[in-house]
């Protein structure tokens, strides 16, 4: 069992649920004020009939993340070498690499929306705790590299 991965495993689960739901973003435009969660941005973008986005939004900041950090936890608290960690951690490695999807859309939201005077954005303690979530889940990954999910690679053999 890798400790460390799985303490910053849990504690990225313990965030990621309130950084979801908790606002996260208050948006003031021509004196008007809307504060917005990640999943109240997923349903607006569904209620203005933006479905693809909606889904990818959706998957990549609603379902993929609890799914990455589940197969973390359950890799990093399996034994070494078992097939139980070997396909949590393929999955987990799988998930990871949509990882970069939502911080390139939430980037490219951002550049986006700098319109200066007439608009102004706010974080708020939603869009901090997912972001919080977001880079323990990187550490766990990173912890749970450091203890390989394949032993059989760690070896280098020398040539004779």
């Amino acid at each position: 069992m890798n400790r460390l991965a799985v303490g910053l495993a849990v504690l990225a689960l313990f965030l990621y649920l309130p950084g979801i739901l908790l606002p996260g973003l208050a948006i003031e435009k021509l004196g008007r004020v809307r504060v917005a969660s990640v999943l109240d941005g997923c349903r607006q973008l569904y209620r203005d009939s933006e479905f693809f986005l909606a889904a990818v939004v959706g998957l990549t900041a609603l379902v993929f993340p609890p799914v990455k950090l589940t197969a973390l936890l359950w890799a990093a608290a399996a034994p070494p070498g078992g097939e139980a960690r070997g396909w949590a951690g393929r999955t987990a490695e799988l998930l990871g690499r949509f990882g970069l999807l939502d911080v390139f859309l939430a980037a490219l939201l951002i550049a986006v929306v700098r319109l200066g005077a007439v608009v102004r954005f706010t974080p708020h303690i939603g869009l901090y705790l997912f972001a919080a979530s977001a880079l323990l889940a990187l550490a766990a990954s990173a912890a749970l590299a450091l203890n390989p999910l394949h032993p059989e690679a760690a070896h280098v053999h020398a040539p004779c």
